[in-house]
């Protein structure tokens, strides 16, 4: 059955004939933002990248680092998503510095860095302390960073604010287990390093540093959970200095001589680098970096997102706890021949593994 007078005439339709009109999407452009100087705070737990410093990133721009090879390091990540986030178009124009250069397996709860990133204001009398309307740096780059790593805040500087030569104080902590050690004694022993010295026996040499003056404000041990810590603030240190420091009390717990660390600060009389092993990295965090004016501001979310960090370093004090659970399980079970006990041998291959104990110390006048 059909209905002559209400066929559709499709050859007139012009809503069929006309082609559709696609919404052209807007590029982007760096020359559409200005850009403004902050310092961001980030945590990560170090243990599983190879430290901070990404040395593959001069000259980098958007277009070009996909070809960059991910090299295991804090940076590479941040500044993955740095490009991603069109935070940056180049490295060289970012103008980036860190505060401290930790290596391989260190962590950090309070690393500070400072680069200059797109703005939304547009009024650049108010770059320096306008948040209101501004992009949400932490967010943005939390939400393609991985979880052991997080910006917790940031915040408007100067234009000639440096987080590394701009910096008050550094303080590190460095976790340990107190039941192999003589800790009244290890804490008689840090007072030693206070003040100024040269460190040239306490550091691994670095070619871009030309001397080892620092200045050590205070070094205390403190118990927190079941563990040790020693923290150590000072204005500046040399590369290794903290775990060499770290290597030289280890030792002095466990019976050398504590006037060993008087001569090595005396490098006039007494040149002997490495005569202390340096102690191992992942139990040292870089715990805080001050500055005079800088006020990192953090909402709820950023905070919420330390969650994460907190779990990461559970999983490592679980893994502390089983090994020393081991450690106490293996003394307790003696061997019956007269041989030594597992736990001596265990204890043994743990001093050889850390290989602290110091070589005789000779005067360079001798």
């Amino acid at each position: 059955m059909t209905c002559n007078n209400q066929q559709v005439n499709l050859e007139h339709d012009t809503n069929l004939t006309q082609p559709i009109q696609l919404k052209k999407k807007k590029e982007f452009s760096f020359n559409n933002y200005k850009t403004r100087h902050i310092a961001i705070r980030l945590t990560y737990i170090g243990i599983d990248y190879n430290g901070i410093q990404c040395t593959l990133l001069n000259d980098v721009t958007d277009a070009t680092f996909d070809s960059v090879i991910n090299d295991g390091t804090i940076e590479y990540q941040l500044f993955k998503a740095l490009f991603k986030t069109r935070l940056i178009q180049n490295t060289k124009d970012c103008k980036y510095n860190r505060c401290g250069r930790t290596d391989k397996g260190v962590s950090a709860f309070g690393q500070v860095v400072d680069l200059w990133v797109r703005s939304n204001l547009k009024d650049e009398t108010i770059l320096y302390t306008k948040r209101e309307g501004e992009l949400d740096y932490c967010r943005m780059l939390n939400g393609l960073l991985p979880t052991d790593i997080r910006c917790l805040g940031w915040c408007g500087v100067p234009d000639d604010f440096n987080s590394r030569f701009s910096c008050q104080s550094r303080t590190y902590h460095y976790y340990f287990d107190p039941s192999s050690y003589d800790v009244p004694k290890m804490k008689e022993a840090a007072q030693l390093f206070l003040g100024e010295h040269d460190f040239t026996n306490f550091c691994k040499k670095d070619p871009a540093v030309s001397h080892c003056v620092r200045r050590v404000n205070s070094f205390e041990v403190e118990e927190t959970d079941g563990l040790s810590r020693f923290v150590v603030c000072g204005t500046a240190f040399v590369w290794h200095q903290v775990r060499y420091m770290v290597g030289a009390l280890f030792a002095i717990g466990q019976g050398a001589n504590p006037e060993s660390i008087k001569q090595l600060l005396d490098v006039e009389h007494y040149t002997k680098p490495n005569y202390f092993k340096y102690a191992p990295a992942y139990p040292l965090v870089l715990y805080e970096c001050k500055y005079d004016g800088v006020e990192f501001l953090c909402d709820n979310s950023n905070v919420k997102l330390l969650g994460d960090i907190v779990e990461a370093w559970k999983e490592i004090e679980i893994k502390g706890m089983m090994r020393k659970s081991l450690m106490k399980l293996a003394m307790e079970q003696k061997m019956s021949d007269g041989k030594l006990t597992v736990g001596e041998k265990m204890k043994l291959v743990e001093k050889k593994k850390i290989e602290l104990k110091p070589k005789k110390l000779d005067s360079n006048n001798k």
